[in-house]
C-alpha cells in the first residue's frame, strides 16, 4: 500500500540493501527527474554510496549525474538554497571549539570550570574546548530547546553561560536556527518551482503554468535517503519543512516483517518486575541489535507520519544455518519455536577463536582459500571484510595476504597519519620543545617526499645510522641542551663525523673535538662527504624548528609559518616523481583545512605553538572518505553504520571484548548524557549492534566472526564481544549445538592443520574442521611431528647437500679461520642462505650509556690500548674516550675508565718481551695445500728467534687458540721454520699459553686436515664445536664434554646454529674423530 498522495515522504523497506537498491533504481527508471538536474541521495557513509553508485549502474546501465552526500552535507545545502547561511556551519565541532578556546581565555567565574583553568595551561584549555565543542553538537541535534533556553538567558549552568557567549559573538547562524529560519521561509513563501528549474522550460508561459497545483506535483525534486539509520528529531523537522516542495523517499532496511515496534531486549525489560503483555523479546538477536532500527521507524511515524511503506521483503531460499536464521530474524521467532537438531553443520556461519590479531588474519586467508576452493561461484571481489579495530587490524591482514599473494585485497586508508609524508610533518613538528633523540630526528626521513628534498636515499638510512650510533649521538642538540655532558649531542657528534672525513684517519682529534672515522661504516665511495652534507643540512633545519616551540602568533600567521619553516624546506612538492609530490600535496592540504577551520571560527587571537601541533595531530588522525575499491577483491572496511553492503561472504574480525560495542565515557560536564534518554538520541552501542545485524543480514552465502579469545602466554579464556556471545547463544539454542566455535591452536604449524586428507569437499572444509594451506607451515608441521621425516625441510637441515658445482681452488686464511671458529654457522650462511642472529635494526639509540655491555667494554679497552701504545697519558686518553662517546657520563663513566686501563696496563706489561713481534710487520701467506692455494698474512711474527705472538683484550678462548694454530700451520708451511706461538690474554691477571709449532712437513699434512674439513664442511654442518671438542681433545673424558656441552652459564648447546642443526652435539656420528684429528695435535702442542 503506497502512502496517501498528498504525503512527500514515501518510506520503502526491505530486509536486504538489493532490494532497496532494485526500488531506487525502479523509481528513477520510471519517474525520471529533470535531465539537467542531479539526482539527489543521501547515504549514512561514503562506503555504502560507492556500493550504490555501483549496483544503480548495474540495474540501469549507466550510474551519472548522481549527488550522493551525507546527512549533514545534504541538510545545510538544502537550507542555504532557502535561508541566507555560510557555505559551512560555523558551530560545527571542528570550527566551534576554536571559539570556545577564544571564549574560555576570559573566563573568571567562581565555578569549577575556573577552577580547572586555574594552571592557564593552553593546552589544558583547548582539550576542554574540543570535549565541549562536541557537547554542544550533541545538544544543537538532540536538545534544540536547552539552545533556545539559554540564548534566551536561561543558563542554569556554566554550559549555559558559555554558550550564550558563543552565541552572543556569533556571526552566523548555528544547526537550531538555521532550521527556524527554514521552517518559517518555507512554510511562509508561495508554493513555487525552484528557479533553476524554470529556466529550462520551454517558455515563460509554461513557467507561470508550472506554478499551478496541477502540474506542480511532477516537476517536484526528488531526494533518496539510502540506508540512513538514525536521524535526529530536529533533522526530522526540517525534513517535514523540505517536504513541502519535494519529495522525499526513505530506502530502509527492516530486518523484520512482522509488527516488531514492541519488541524488547532482555537487558531492556525490567528485571523482578510485572511482566508487560505488550511487550516482547520476539526474536532474540532482533531484540539485541535492532533498537536503533526500531527506534527509528517509531520517528519516521510519529515525526514526519509516513503512511504504508512499500515492501520488498525477501525470504532467504537456501537451507544453510545462516538461512535459517536470517529467516527466523525476518519472521520474529525466537530460537525455541525453530528448534532443528537435525540441520548438518556447513560453513554458511563460523565462528573462530584465536590468540592473537595475526593469527586472526591466517585464520581468515586460509578460511576464505577454503570457500573460493569449495565454492567456485565465490570470488575474492564477492568478500566483504569487517573490523571494529582497523589500527590493529588491517596492517595485520595487509602482511598476511601480501606474504601470500593468493587472494587481492584492498584497504582503505582510513587516517591522514597512514600516510607517510603527513606522517613525517606530525613528527617534525613533535620536535620542538623535545629532547631530540635519534629516533624522533630520524623518523621523517621514513617518508620518500622528504628524503627526496635532501637527495637522501632510502639504501643511505642505515649507513647513516651506523655514522650517528658510531659518533655516540643519542639526544639534545648542543651543550645548552645537556649542560652536564655535551659528549652524546648532536652538534658534538655531527663536529665529530664531518672532522673525520676531513682528517681521514691522519690524527685522532683536532682541538677539542675527537674524530669519528667514517671508513668504518658505510661504503667507501666518493659521494660519502656528500650523503653527509646532505643529512647535516637536513639536520640543521630540524633544530630550527626548536625555535617554534615558544612561538604564539595568530592563524593567518600560522599557517604562513608552517608553511614556511616544514613544509617547504622538508618537502620536495615538486619533484619530478609525480608519486612524491602527490605525496608532499598531502601536508599541504592538511594546512589549509586547519587554516579553514580558523577562518571558518572567524578567530584572529593568538594561539600557541602546543595547541596548534595538537590540532595538527587531530587532523592527522581524523577518518578521511578515502574508501577501499569495490568489486577489485577482497574489500577491507570498519564495522560501522553505513559501511555494510551486501556480499556472498562477510566477515567480522576482531570481535574482542572491549573493542566492539564502542563505550567511550563521556565527561563529567556533558550534560546531555547526564540527561534521561530521549526518543531519537543516539546510542554508540546500539549503533554498533546494528551495523552487526546489518552485516549478519548482508552475508548471502557465508558469515564469518574471529576473535581474540585465547591469552597468547597462559592459553587462558578471553571473553569475546558480547554480540558474538549473544550470536554463539542463539545458534546452541536453535541447532541444539553446543559446538558452533571452532578454537585455533597457538602455531599456524601445528599438526592439527595438515591430518585432514587433500579433499577440498565440503566435509573437510566445515566450521568445525581445522585446515591450512600454507605449504611452509605443513613442512614445518612435519618436522615437528617427525625429526626423521625425509622431507625437503629435513634434508637440508640434517641430511648432506650435494658438493657446490665449483668449488674455488683459492682460500684466504682469514675465510679458513671464520669456518673453523663455528663450522655450523659458515654451512648455514654460505649453502643455506640462513641467518639465525637476532641483529638490532637501528644501532643508534636514544638514551646515553650508563653502563657498558661486553661489546662497549671491549671498544673501550680496544681504544685505551691504542691511545697508551701512542705514548698518551692516562688524563689524555680518559679526555679522549670521553670525547669518542665511549664512557657513560660522570663518576659512570670515570669507574668504567679505571677498571679498562687497569686491565690494559696489565695487558700492556705482560706484552712488554714480546715488542719485537708487535713491531714486526705482517708476513704474507702464499701457499700449496692439496692442490687449494691458502693466501693471507699473518701479523706478529718475528723469525728469530722464530716466535708468533698474537694478544686479545680478554680471556683466551677456545676458538682464540685454534685460530693461532692455523696461523701458526700457515706461517710454518710458508717460511719452512718450526715456529713458537706466544698467546696473551687478560682477565682480572694476565693470561699466557705458549704452543711449540710441529715440523714443516707435519704442519702441512695437519693443514691439509683442516682443508679437507673444510671442503667437508660446505655438504653437510661439522660435529666441531670449539669449546666441546677442545674440552674432549683435552681430557678424554666424556663427562667433562658433555659439561662442555650442556652445562654452565652459557652452554655451547644454546648457540641458534647448534640447536638447528647439530641437536646431538658430542653424540653425533665422527665427534671424536674430528677433534682427536684437529684439535688434537694443538692440545698436544701446548707447552
Amino acid at each position: 500500500m503506497s502512502p496517501p498522495a498528498t504525503s512527500p515522504f514515501h518510506l520503502h523497506v526491505s530486509n536486504q540493501l538489493e532490494s532497496l537498491a532494485a526500488a531506487l533504481a525502479e523509481e528513477m527508471r520510471t519517474r525520471p527527474g529533470d535531465a539537467l538536474t542531479a539526482e539527489r541521495i543521501v547515504v549514512p557513509h561514503p562506503v555504502l554510496g560507492r556500493w550504490l553508485a555501483l549496483e544503480l549502474a548495474e540495474r540501469l546501465g549507466i550510474a551519472a549525474h548522481l549527488k550522493i552526500e551525507l546527512p549533514a552535507e545534504f541538510a545545510w545545502s538544502l537550507m542555504r538554497s532557502v535561508v541566507e547561511l555560510p557555505k559551512e556551519q560555523p558551530f560545527s565541532p571542528g570550527a566551534l571549539r576554536w571559539r570556545v578556546f577564544d571564549a574560555l581565555a576570559s573566563w573568571d567565574g567562581d565555578d569549577d570550570l575556573a577552577r580547572y583553568l586555574a594552571d592557564a595551561d593552553e593546552r589544558k584549555r583547548f582539550a576542554l574546548s574540543d570535549r565541549l565543542a562536541h557537547v554542544y553538537d550533541r545538544c544543537l541535534l538532540y536538545r534544540p530547546g536547552w539552545i533556545q533556553a539559554w540564548q534566551d538567558g536561561e543558563t542554569p549552568h556554566w554550559q549555559g553561560q558559555v554558550w550564550r557567549e558563543l552565541a552572543a559573538s556569533a556571526t552566523g547562524r548555528h544547526w537550531v536556527d538555521a532550521v527556524d529560519a527554514f521552517e518559517r521561509t518555507v512554510r511562509t513563501k508561495p508554493s513555487q518551482v525552484p528557479v533553476q528549474r524554470e529556466l529550462f522550460n520551454q517558455n515563460t508561459r509554461e513557467i507561470k503554468k508550472a506554478k499551478t497545483t496541477s502540474s506542480r506535483t511532477n516537476l517536484k525534486e526528488r531526494v533518496s535517503f539510502f540506508g540512513v539509520d538514525s536521524l535526529s528529531p530536529s533533522y526530522l523537522s526540517m525534513l517535514r519543512a523540505a517536504g513541502v516542495e519535494r519529495d522525499i523517499h526513505l530506502f530502509q532496511l527492516s530486518p523484520c516483517r512482522e509488527f516488531w515496534a514492541d519488541t524488547r531486549s532482555r537487558r531492556e525489560l525490567p528485571a523482578n518486575a510485572e511482566p508487560d503483555p505488550y511487550l516482547s523479546e520476539g526474536n532474540e538477536l532482533l531484540a539485541a541489535w535492532g533498537r536503533t532500527a526500531r527506534d527509528m521507524q517509531a520517528l519516521l511515524a510519529d515525526d514526519l507520519g509516513v503512511g504504508a511503506p512499500e515492501e520488498t521483503y525477501s525470504e532467504p531460499a537456501a537451507t544453510t544455518r545462516l538461512a535459517r536464521v536470517q529467516r527466523d530474524i525476518l519472521e520474529l521467532r525466537l530460537a525455541e519455536e525453530t528448534i532443528e537438531p537435525q540441520v548438518p553443520k556447513d560453513d554458511s556461519v563460523q565462528i573462530h577463536v584465536c590468540h592473537s590479531a595475526t593469527r586472526e588474519a591466517e585464520v581468515l586467508h586460509d578460511r576464505l582459500l577454503g570457500l573460493f576452493d569449495v565454492h567456485h561461484d565465490i570470488q575474492p571481489a564477492d568478500v566483504l571484510v569487517l573490523t571494529p579495530n582497523m589500527d590493529e587490524y588491517a596492517p595485520a591482514i595487509e602482511a598476511v595476504f601480501d606474504s601470500v599473494g593468493a587472494i587481492p585485497f584492498n584497504i582503505g586508508r582510513l587516517r591522514r597519519r597512514d600516510g607517510a609524508a603527513v606522517r613525517a610533518f606530525l613528527d617534525l613538528l613533535a620536535l620542538p620543545g623535545s629532547r631530540y633523540p635519534v629516533s624522533f630526528v630520524m623518523a621523517p626521513l621514513r617518508a620518500s617526499s622528504v628524503a627526496a628534498r635532501f637527495n637522501i636515499r632510502e639504501t643511505d638510512l642505515p649507513e647513516i645510522r651506523g655514522w650517528i650510533a658510531n659518533a655516540g649521538i643519542h639526544w639534545g642538540i648542543g651543550e645548552h641542551d645537556v649542560p652536564s655532558s655535551s659528549r652524546h649531542t648532536w652538534q658534538h657528534g655531527l663536529n665529530r663525523l664531518l672532522l673525520g672525513y676531513a682528517l681521514a684517519g691522519s690524527a685522532d682529534w683536532f682541538g677539542d673535538i675527537a674524530s669519528c672515522d667514517l671508513d668504518r661504516f658505510g661504503n667507501d665511495g666518493p659521494d660519502r662527504y656528500e650523503r653527509l652534507g646532505h643529512f647535516a643540512r637536513y639536520a640543521e633545519l630540524a633544530f630550527g624548528l626548536g625555535a617554534i616551540a615558544e612561538e604564539s602568533l595568530t592563524p593567518t600567521e600560522w599557517a604562513q609559518r608552517l608553511r614556511e619553516a616544514v613544509l617547504r624546506p622538508f618537502f620536495a612538492s615538486e619533484h619530478s616523481m609525480p608519486e612524491v609530490a602527490r605525496e608532499a600535496d598531502t601536508v599541504a592540504r592538511l594546512i589549509e583545512d586547519l587554516e579553514e577551520e580558523w577562518r571558518i571560527a572567524g578567530i584572529d587571537g593568538a594561539i600557541p605553538f602546543p595547541v596548534v601541533r595538537e590540532a595538527l595531530y587531530e587532523l592527522g588522525a581524523a577518518s578521511t572518505r578515502a574508501v577501499a575499491r569495490l568489486a577489485d577483491g577482497v574489500t577491507v572496511a570498519p564495522l560501522g553504520a553505513g559501511q555494510v553492503f551486501p556480499a556472498k561472504v562477510v566477515c567480522t574480525v576482531g570481535m574482542n571484548d572491549r573493542a566492539f560495542p564502542r563505550h567511550q565515557a563521556p565527561p563529567s560536564f556533558d550534560i546531555v548524557a547526564a540527561d534521561s534518554r530521549r526518543p531519537g538520541d543516539r546510542d554508540l552501542r546500539d549503533e554498533d549492534r546494528l551495523a552487526f545485524l546489518t552485516a549478519l543480514l548482508s552475508a548471502r552465502h557465508s558469515f564469518l566472526v574471529t576473535y581474540t579469545g585465547r591469552e597468547l602466554r597462559e592459553d587462558s579464556d578471553i571473553p569475546p564481544s558480547v554480540v558474538v556471545s549473544e550470536l554463539v547463544d542463539y545458534l546452541e539454542r536453535r541447532f541444539s549445538d553446543d559446538k558452533v566455535v571452532l578454537d585455533h591452536p597457538l602455531q599456524p604449524f601445528n599438526r592439527k592443520y595438515f591430518e585432514i586428507a587433500d579433499d577440498p569437499t565440503p566435509a573437510s572444509h566445515s566450521s568445525e574442521t581445522l585446515f591450512s594451506y600454507f605449504d611452509p607451515m605443513a613442512l614445518a608441521a612435519a618436522a615437528v611431528r617427525d625429526p626423521a621425516a625425509s622431507t625437503v625441510a629435513e634434508q637440508r637441515l640434517h641430511g648432506a647437500l650435494t658438493p657446490p658445482e665449483r668449488i674455488e681452488n683459492e682460500l684466504e686464511l682469514a675465510q679458513l679461520i671464520r669456518f673453523a671458529a663455528h663450522p655450523a654457522k659458515h654451512f648455514a650462511q654460505t649453502r643455506l642462505g640462513l641467518r639465525l642472529e637476532i641483529e638490532d635494526e637501528d644501532p643508534a639509540t636514544d638514551e646515553e650509556p650508563l653502563e657498558l655491555g661486553y661489546l662497549e667494554q671491549w671498544q673501550l679497552k680496544d681504544g685505551l690500548f691504542d691511545m697508551r701504545r701512542g705514548e698518551l697519558d692516562e688524563a689524555a686518553a680518559e679526555w679522549l674516550v670521553r670525547a669518542r662517546g665511549l664512557l657513560p657520563p660522570g663518576n659512570l663513566g670515570a669507574t668504567e675508565h679505571r677498571r679498562g686501563a687497569v686491565q690494559v696496563a696489565t695487558l700492556r706489561q705482560a706484552l712488554v718481551p714480546y715488542a719485537g713481534n708487535q713491531d714486526a710487520p705482517p708476513t704474507i701467506v702464499d701457499i700449496d695445500v692439496q692442490g687449494i692455494r691458502v693466501t693471507g698474512e699473518v701479523a706478529g711474527f718475528l723469525s728469530s728467534p722464530p716466535s708468533l705472538l698474537w694478544w686479545r683484550i680478554g680471556r683466551i678462548r677456545e676458538k682464540d687458540r685454534i685460530e693461532v694454530w692455523l696461523r701458526l700451520l700457515a706461517l710454518t708451511c710458508a717460511t719452512g721454520m718450526r715456529i713458537t706461538a706466544h698467546v696473551v690474554g687478560v682477565t682480572n691477571a694476565a693470561q699466557e699459553e705458549t704452543f711449540a709449532g710441529p715440523e714443516p712437513g707435519d704442519a702441512a699434512r695437519m693443514l691439509g686436515h683442516w682443508i679437507d674439513a673444510w671442503r667437508d664442511g660446505t655438504s653437510a654442518p661439522l660435529p666441531l664445536f670449539p669449546k666441546t671438542s677442545w674440552t674432549w681433545a683435552e681430557t678424554q673424558d666424556e663427562n667433562k664434554t658433555w659439561s662442555a656441552w650442556a652445562g654452565g652459564n652459557w652452554p655451547e648447546s644454546q648457540d641458534e646454529y647448534l640447536r638447528l642443526l647439530c641437536p646431538l652435539g658430542p653424540e653425533a656420528n665422527g665427534f671424536q674423530n674430528l677433534a682427536d684429528t684437529l684439535l688434537g695435535p694443538l692440545s698436544q702442542s701446548r707447552a
